[in-house]
């Protein structure tokens, strides 16, 4: 609660517990098991999930998500098992916002997706217009150096650290929910759901349709894919 000033409500955590697993039970910021292309998801929708205290071992989702009217979101990244009061402790990385986006967008990420930038399916453009804001950080710990080294060289031509971006689309109109650390640039969109999280059973491939999208594929280092994705407001 000192980080930036405090004041931040811990809203939820993605998880991925099997990196390989696709659409599965484990996976309910993608899909709910067995869910087809006409769904709704935890990012958009009022359902709650999990366990504060657990936010390190499995997906969480509280009421804040969906009814605060927040200003700023914060991320921390703590790896998988970490005990709560081994959070602070253990996190890899922490960053922040401070533009009070979350105004524009009816004051959480619930609305923002909602209303502004759907993860339901259809149809997107892939040069970049139909991918939602990318928002400028603040780092807390480390910088735009750390997130970079934590994937492959060769495909860090297509984005730039020191943002979050909002629904990201991708060359197969595949879409990601968030980019944490970094946004994409350019219209090159081959392999930028390397970088994101939160893709959808709507994918036009099972096989990118989990929490940690296609990260498991060797692009980003286990770090990143081993932890937790935090989600605080303010």
């Amino acid at each position: 609660m000192e980080t930036a000033g405090g004041g931040w409500t811990l809203v939820a955590s993605v998880h991925e517990n099997d990196i390989k697993g696709k659409c599965t039970a484990g996976d309910p910021w993608s899909s709910k098991q067995g869910m087809t292309r006409a769904y709704s998801s935890l990012w958009e929708n009022t359902d709650t999930y999990g366990l504060s205290t657990s936010a390190a071992r499995d997906d969480y989702k509280n009421p804040a998500y969906f009814a605060s009217d927040a200003k700023n979101v914060m991320i921390w990244h703590v790896p998988n098992g970490t005990p709560v009061t081994q959070f602070a402790e253990r996190v890899l990385l922490i960053y922040h916002t401070e533009s009070h986006f979350l105004q524009s967008y009816g004051g959480n990420l619930r609305y923002l997706f909602a209303r502004n930038y759907t993860m339901q399916s259809a149809t997107y453009a892939v040069d970049g217009s139909d991918d939602g804001p990318a928002i400028p950080i603040v780092w807390d710990t480390e910088n735009n150096t750390t997130v970079s080294v934590t994937y492959k060289s060769s495909l860090k031509n297509v984005v730039e650290e020191g943002y979050i971006q909002f629904r990201m689309v991708e060359y197969a109109t595949y879409i990601a929910a968030v980019c944490p650390g970094l946004r994409i640039k350019g219209q090159s969109r081959t392999y930028t759901e390397s970088f994101c999280i939160g893709t959808t059973s709507a994918s036009p491939y099972t096989h990118m349709s989990n929490d940690f999208a296609m990260m498991e594929q060797g692009y980003a280092k286990p770090e990143l894919t081993r932890s937790a994705v935090m989600i605080f407001y303010r």
